[in-house]
Order: C-alpha cells, then structure tokens, then sequence
C-alpha cells in the first residue's frame, strides 16, 4: 500500500492543494486528480483514501468488500483483478478485531456476497475458505446463509455443476434453510441459462419444490428473459405462462405484484409494450392488495423501480406518487419511515430527484439494520440515482456529503460502477 509520504503528497491532491502526478495503490499507475474530478481513477483514489481513514472494523471491511467490487469491475486493467482480491484479504485480516455478534454476521456475509460478485478466479476459493474457518460457533440463521453463498462462490469460480450439487445437498428441514435453498437454485438456473444450457437451467427450476412458490416464478422470469436473448421465443413464452399461473395463485399480493411486475420487465426489454402495461397494471392491482401497508407502498415503489431499469421513466412518476400516498397511511412511524426510504430510492433511480429529496425529508436519522442512519441510506441512494442517469458530479458531492463512514463507501463504490456501466441495475433489495 502506500508509504506515509505517498499518502500526504495524495491527500493533498485530494484536498485541491496541490496538482501532480500521484502514483499509488491500488491504481498503480501515475493519475493527476483534484477534488472535482470525475475522472474513474481520481474518483476510485479519492473513495480509496477515505477507506483508509476508517477506523471502526465493520465498517472497514464492509467498505472493503464493496470496494473490491467496484475495483474489479470499473478499473480498466489486468492488475485490478488482483488488487481486488488484495482488498478482501485485507477484510479477512480485520475480521478478528470485531467483537459484536451482529457485526461479525454481517461482515461474514459482506464479503462472502464480494467473493461471488468479483471476476472468475479460483483463488478466491481459497479466501472463501479461511473466512468460513472464521464462522465456527455463529448461530444457525448465519450458517445457513453462509452456505447457501458459499455454493453461489463455486458457481462463479469453480464450476457450476459441482454448484448444483452443492445446492442440492443444502438442507431443507426449516424455513430458513428452505428459503436459502430457493433462492440459489433460483441463481443456477439463471447461470446455466446464461451459458445457453437450457436443459438444465429447466431442470433445475423443477427442482425448486421448496419453500414459497415466488421463487418458483421469479426463476421462470429469469430464465425466460434470457431465452429471449438467446432467440428462443418459445421457451421463454412457456416460462412466462407458468411463472404467470404460479404467481396469480399465491395468496399475497406482495408477491404477485412482484412476479407480475418482472414478467411486464421482460416484455419491455422485448418491446412487447402492449403486453408488458397490462402486466405492470396488473402489478399494481395485485400490490395494492398486500397484507400489510407498508409491503403496498414498497411493493408499488418497486414497480417504478423497475420501470426505470428498462428505461420506461415517463411511466414512473404516477406509479411513485401513489406509493407515496400508501405510505401516507402507515401506523407505524418504523414502517413509514422504511418505506419512505424505499421510495426515496425507487424515486432516484427513475430521475425524479426532487420526489426522491422530498422523501428523504421524511425518512429518519434512526439506525435500521446495518446502517447506522436511514436518511444516510437513502442519500446514497440518490447518489446512485444521479450516477445512474449520467450526473457524475452531483453523485459525488453526495458522496462527500454523507455522515456515516458504511453508506458513503457503498455510494462511492456503487457511483464507480455505474461510471463504467449506467446500465446497471438497482440493487436487488429495491426488487
């Protein structure tokens, strides 16, 4: 890493004291960059020497992993692929300094979800290993989840096949277990159809007989947008029809919403418009009957997420406006302020940004989850937003704008990506 007078010389660039050349890890190549600069390795150097200043080990291996990611998939060159391997070594070696029980979970978790997202390496097998020696004694809940990441980080990186004998041998005598298992079978079998293998991508669908029959939908949806892709029309109306016959007959509007949503998703990419509104109409229909209020307000939130994702905006704004007067209804102060975070971000991610900061104006500075403030949540959110629709500059005055050390790492990290790819899509906690 950088010697102690190579990190003043590029802290100063950073601060606009100085303009030269600076030649540092993990971008081992001479960059000149000031502050303002929107430049993909002046930004990638600035995220980097804030990463460095963080103290808490949480927070820094959270920042890590989401920053070997960035690092691998938005730096141009054959180097980088090592220099993100490099970060999640880094975040093993912290690991040890966390006592929290909820934080140690949490960052198992992030770097095992890093290792799955970085460029094949078979190297990386050997770091998922040494963190999973690390997860001995964490309760069930953690290991089951650990598991089902650890055969996603085969499939990547070894080989699929050996995967899907590692999906099948999860086990399946719980709740828990049997969603985990759901949801990585539902990622094979859009693996397999990536590879064009779809005989076994169908077989594996069959093969998700447990937990809630989304998963069966949501991987017909799945697959059938990427025969599509690969000219196999029929194969794909088939899959669309079942996932359609599954979805309706759930008994949760949540769901349903969600299922039909993405069937309408898959006809946009293929311009069947028509086909595709009576779909997301019907999304809306089936969300507004969620069991609860608040999955009404996220469930329709999410439908102009996805609007958004294939480019639909002039549909969204409607969709985002009664998500909005759902969540006017919700009880629970918790609940509404979550859901006004959710919309905060449905609302970035389309380019409404002035309805995104009128919600971030109601979301509360209490924590939730992992993140030590919602409203810094959804601020990197609307950083991704601007990102996302080509306003570099004003994604990152966010970004420095940002109070909590995790969420302005994962705005930096996420802005990287959508600087190399705006075609990206939303997280998938939004779907």
């Amino acid at each position: 890493m950088l010697s102690k007078s190579d990190k003043m010389v590029c802290a100063a660039v950073l601060a606009g004291l100085m303009f030269v050349a600076c030649e540092s890890q993990p971008f081992p190549r001479p960059i000149a960059c000031d502050v303002a600069s929107i430049e993909i390795q002046c930004v990638a150097q600035q995220a980097y020497d804030f990463l460095e200043t963080i103290e808490d080990s949480y927070v820094k291996i959270s920042g890590l992993s989401e920053f070997a990611i960035a690092v691998d998939t938005a730096i141009d060159a054959p180097i980088e692929q090592a220099e993100a391997v490099d970060l999640i070594q880094k975040a093993i070696e912290e690991f040890d300094y966390i006592a929290d029980v909820k934080q140690k979970s949490a960052a198992l978790s992030e770097i095992l979800v890093a290792l799955g997202e970085l460029s094949k390496d078979k190297s990386i097998l050997d770091l998922r290993d040494d963190i999973l020696a690390k997860s001995a004694g964490m309760e069930a809940s953690v290991l089951i989840d650990a598991a089902a990441k650890s055969v996603l980080i085969t499939a990547r990186h070894d080989d699929l096949g050996k995967a899907l004998n590692g999906a099948h041998n999860l086990p399946e005598s719980q709740s828990l277990e049997e969603n985990a298992k759901a949801i990585v079978l539902r990622k094979l079998a859009g693996k397999f159809a990536e590879k064009g293998d779809f005989v076994t991508a169908r077989e594996v669908i069959q093969s998700i007989t447990m937990s809630i029959t989304y998963y069966q939908a949501m991987a017909r949806i799945d697959v059938a947008r990427l025969a599509f892709q690969a000219d196999k029309a029929k194969l794909a109306e088939e899959l669309l029809a079942e996932a359609d016959d599954i979805a309706r007959a759930q008994d949760n509007g949540y769901f349903i919403g969600a299922a039909l949503r993405d069937i309408g998703y898959t006809l946009l990419l293929i311009d069947e418009s028509d086909r595709a509104n009576i779909y997301f109409t019907d999304a809306m229909q089936a969300a507004s009957k969620a069991k609860k209020q608040n999955e009404k307000a996220r469930a329709t939130s999410r439908i102009a997420t996805r609007l958004s994702d294939a480019k639909a905006y002039n549909q969204t704004v409607e969709v985002l406006e009664y998500a909005v007067e759902l969540a006017g209804q919700i009880e629970s102060p918790r609940m509404q302020g979550y859901s006004y975070y959710e919309i905060s971000g449905s609302a970035a991610f389309s380019g409404e940004f002035d309805l995104a900061r009128r919600m971030i104006e109601l979301v509360p500075e209490k924590p939730l989850g992992m993140a030590t403030t919602l409203k810094s949540a959804a601020m990197r959110d609307l950083a991704w937003g601007y990102a996302r629709h080509g306003n570099t500059a004003k994604a990152l005055q966010i970004c420095r704008e940002i109070s909590d050390p995790r969420e302005k790492m994962q705005a930096y990290s996420r802005v990287l990506r959508l600087m190399k790819n705006v075609g990206l899509e939303a997280p998938s906690r939004y779907l």
